[in-house]
């Protein structure tokens, strides 16, 4: 399940970002329409926002939450 930064701003997100399995979850960067504000352009910085809000949601630290992203990004793709 990738996660954009709307995860800030929308519930029905949050609840998600909550229940699905850390070692299933990976990040949005390019959801134009899926900011931290609404109204105004995703950028891929705003990556930042969904990873302090995995964290908050499942009470561990922001680089928990970078180290699990990125294992789990090296589990589909390969490194790079």
């Amino acid at each position: 399940f990738s996660v954009p930064p709307g995860i800030y701003r929308s519930k029905a997100l949050a609840r998600v970002g909550k229940l699905v399995p850390l070692n299933k979850i990976l990040t949005e960067t390019d959801s134009p329409w899926q900011g931290v504000t609404a109204g105004e352009r995703n950028e891929p910085i705003n990556v930042t926002y969904t990873i302090a809000k995995l964290a908050e949601l499942n009470q561990v630290s922001k680089e928990d939450i970078a180290d699990r992203i990125a294992k789990n990004y090296i589990e589909i793709f390969g490194k790079s």
